[in-house]
């Protein structure tokens, strides 16, 4: 499947969301198209261990930059950021001639907040291969779980 702001951005020109909570991508890999986007935000999609989801790029290198003014708005501070997933693959290795002098990185996260990729709020299970970040406000890949309570995901109180 192509996922592009024009059908997943949410208004924003140059964002892109995915959202499991209304969408099942179970098992799907989602292709990007090549070009220049302000952010990524990937929500409670998730995949098995068997038949994991796929986000990649295709026809060349995909680049997340956080200055773009599209990111401004959306209440997002990452370039590529997840809430909530679980058994999925974020591959920059789509369609990228490493013979011709081609980026080995496919997807590029940079200029972000903070983090150039950040999963959090319960995700799990996640590989990421052939993503290049840089000239973020913190770090550059962050990948953690936090416990989930009453329902909620998120930051755990420490005198709840």
């Amino acid at each position: 499947m192509i996922v592009s702001p024009a059908t997943h951005g949410g208004g924003h020109p140059d964002y892109i969301g995915l959202d499991g909570s209304s969408v099942d991508y179970s098992g799907q890999t989602l292709c990007i198209p090549a070009g220049e986007y302000s952010g990524l935000a990937i929500n409670y999609v998730e995949g098995t261990a068997s038949n994991p989801i796929v986000v990649t790029n295709c026809g060349g290198v995909v680049y997340f930059d956080g200055r773009n003014a599209g990111l401004q708005g959306t209440g997002h501070w990452n370039t590529i950021s997840g809430k909530g997933v679980r058994h999925l693959r974020l591959t920059g290795s789509g369609l990228l001639s490493y013979a011709d002098g081609g980026s080995k990185y496919g997807i590029v996260a940079h200029h972000s907040v903070t983090h150039g990729v950040h999963f959090d709020e319960g995700s799990s299970s996640i590989t990421v291969d052939h993503v290049e970040t840089h000239d973020n406000g913190y770090g550059g890949v962050v990948i953690r779980t936090y416990p989930r309570c009453d329902g909620r995901c998120g930051h755990v109180p420490a005198n709840p």
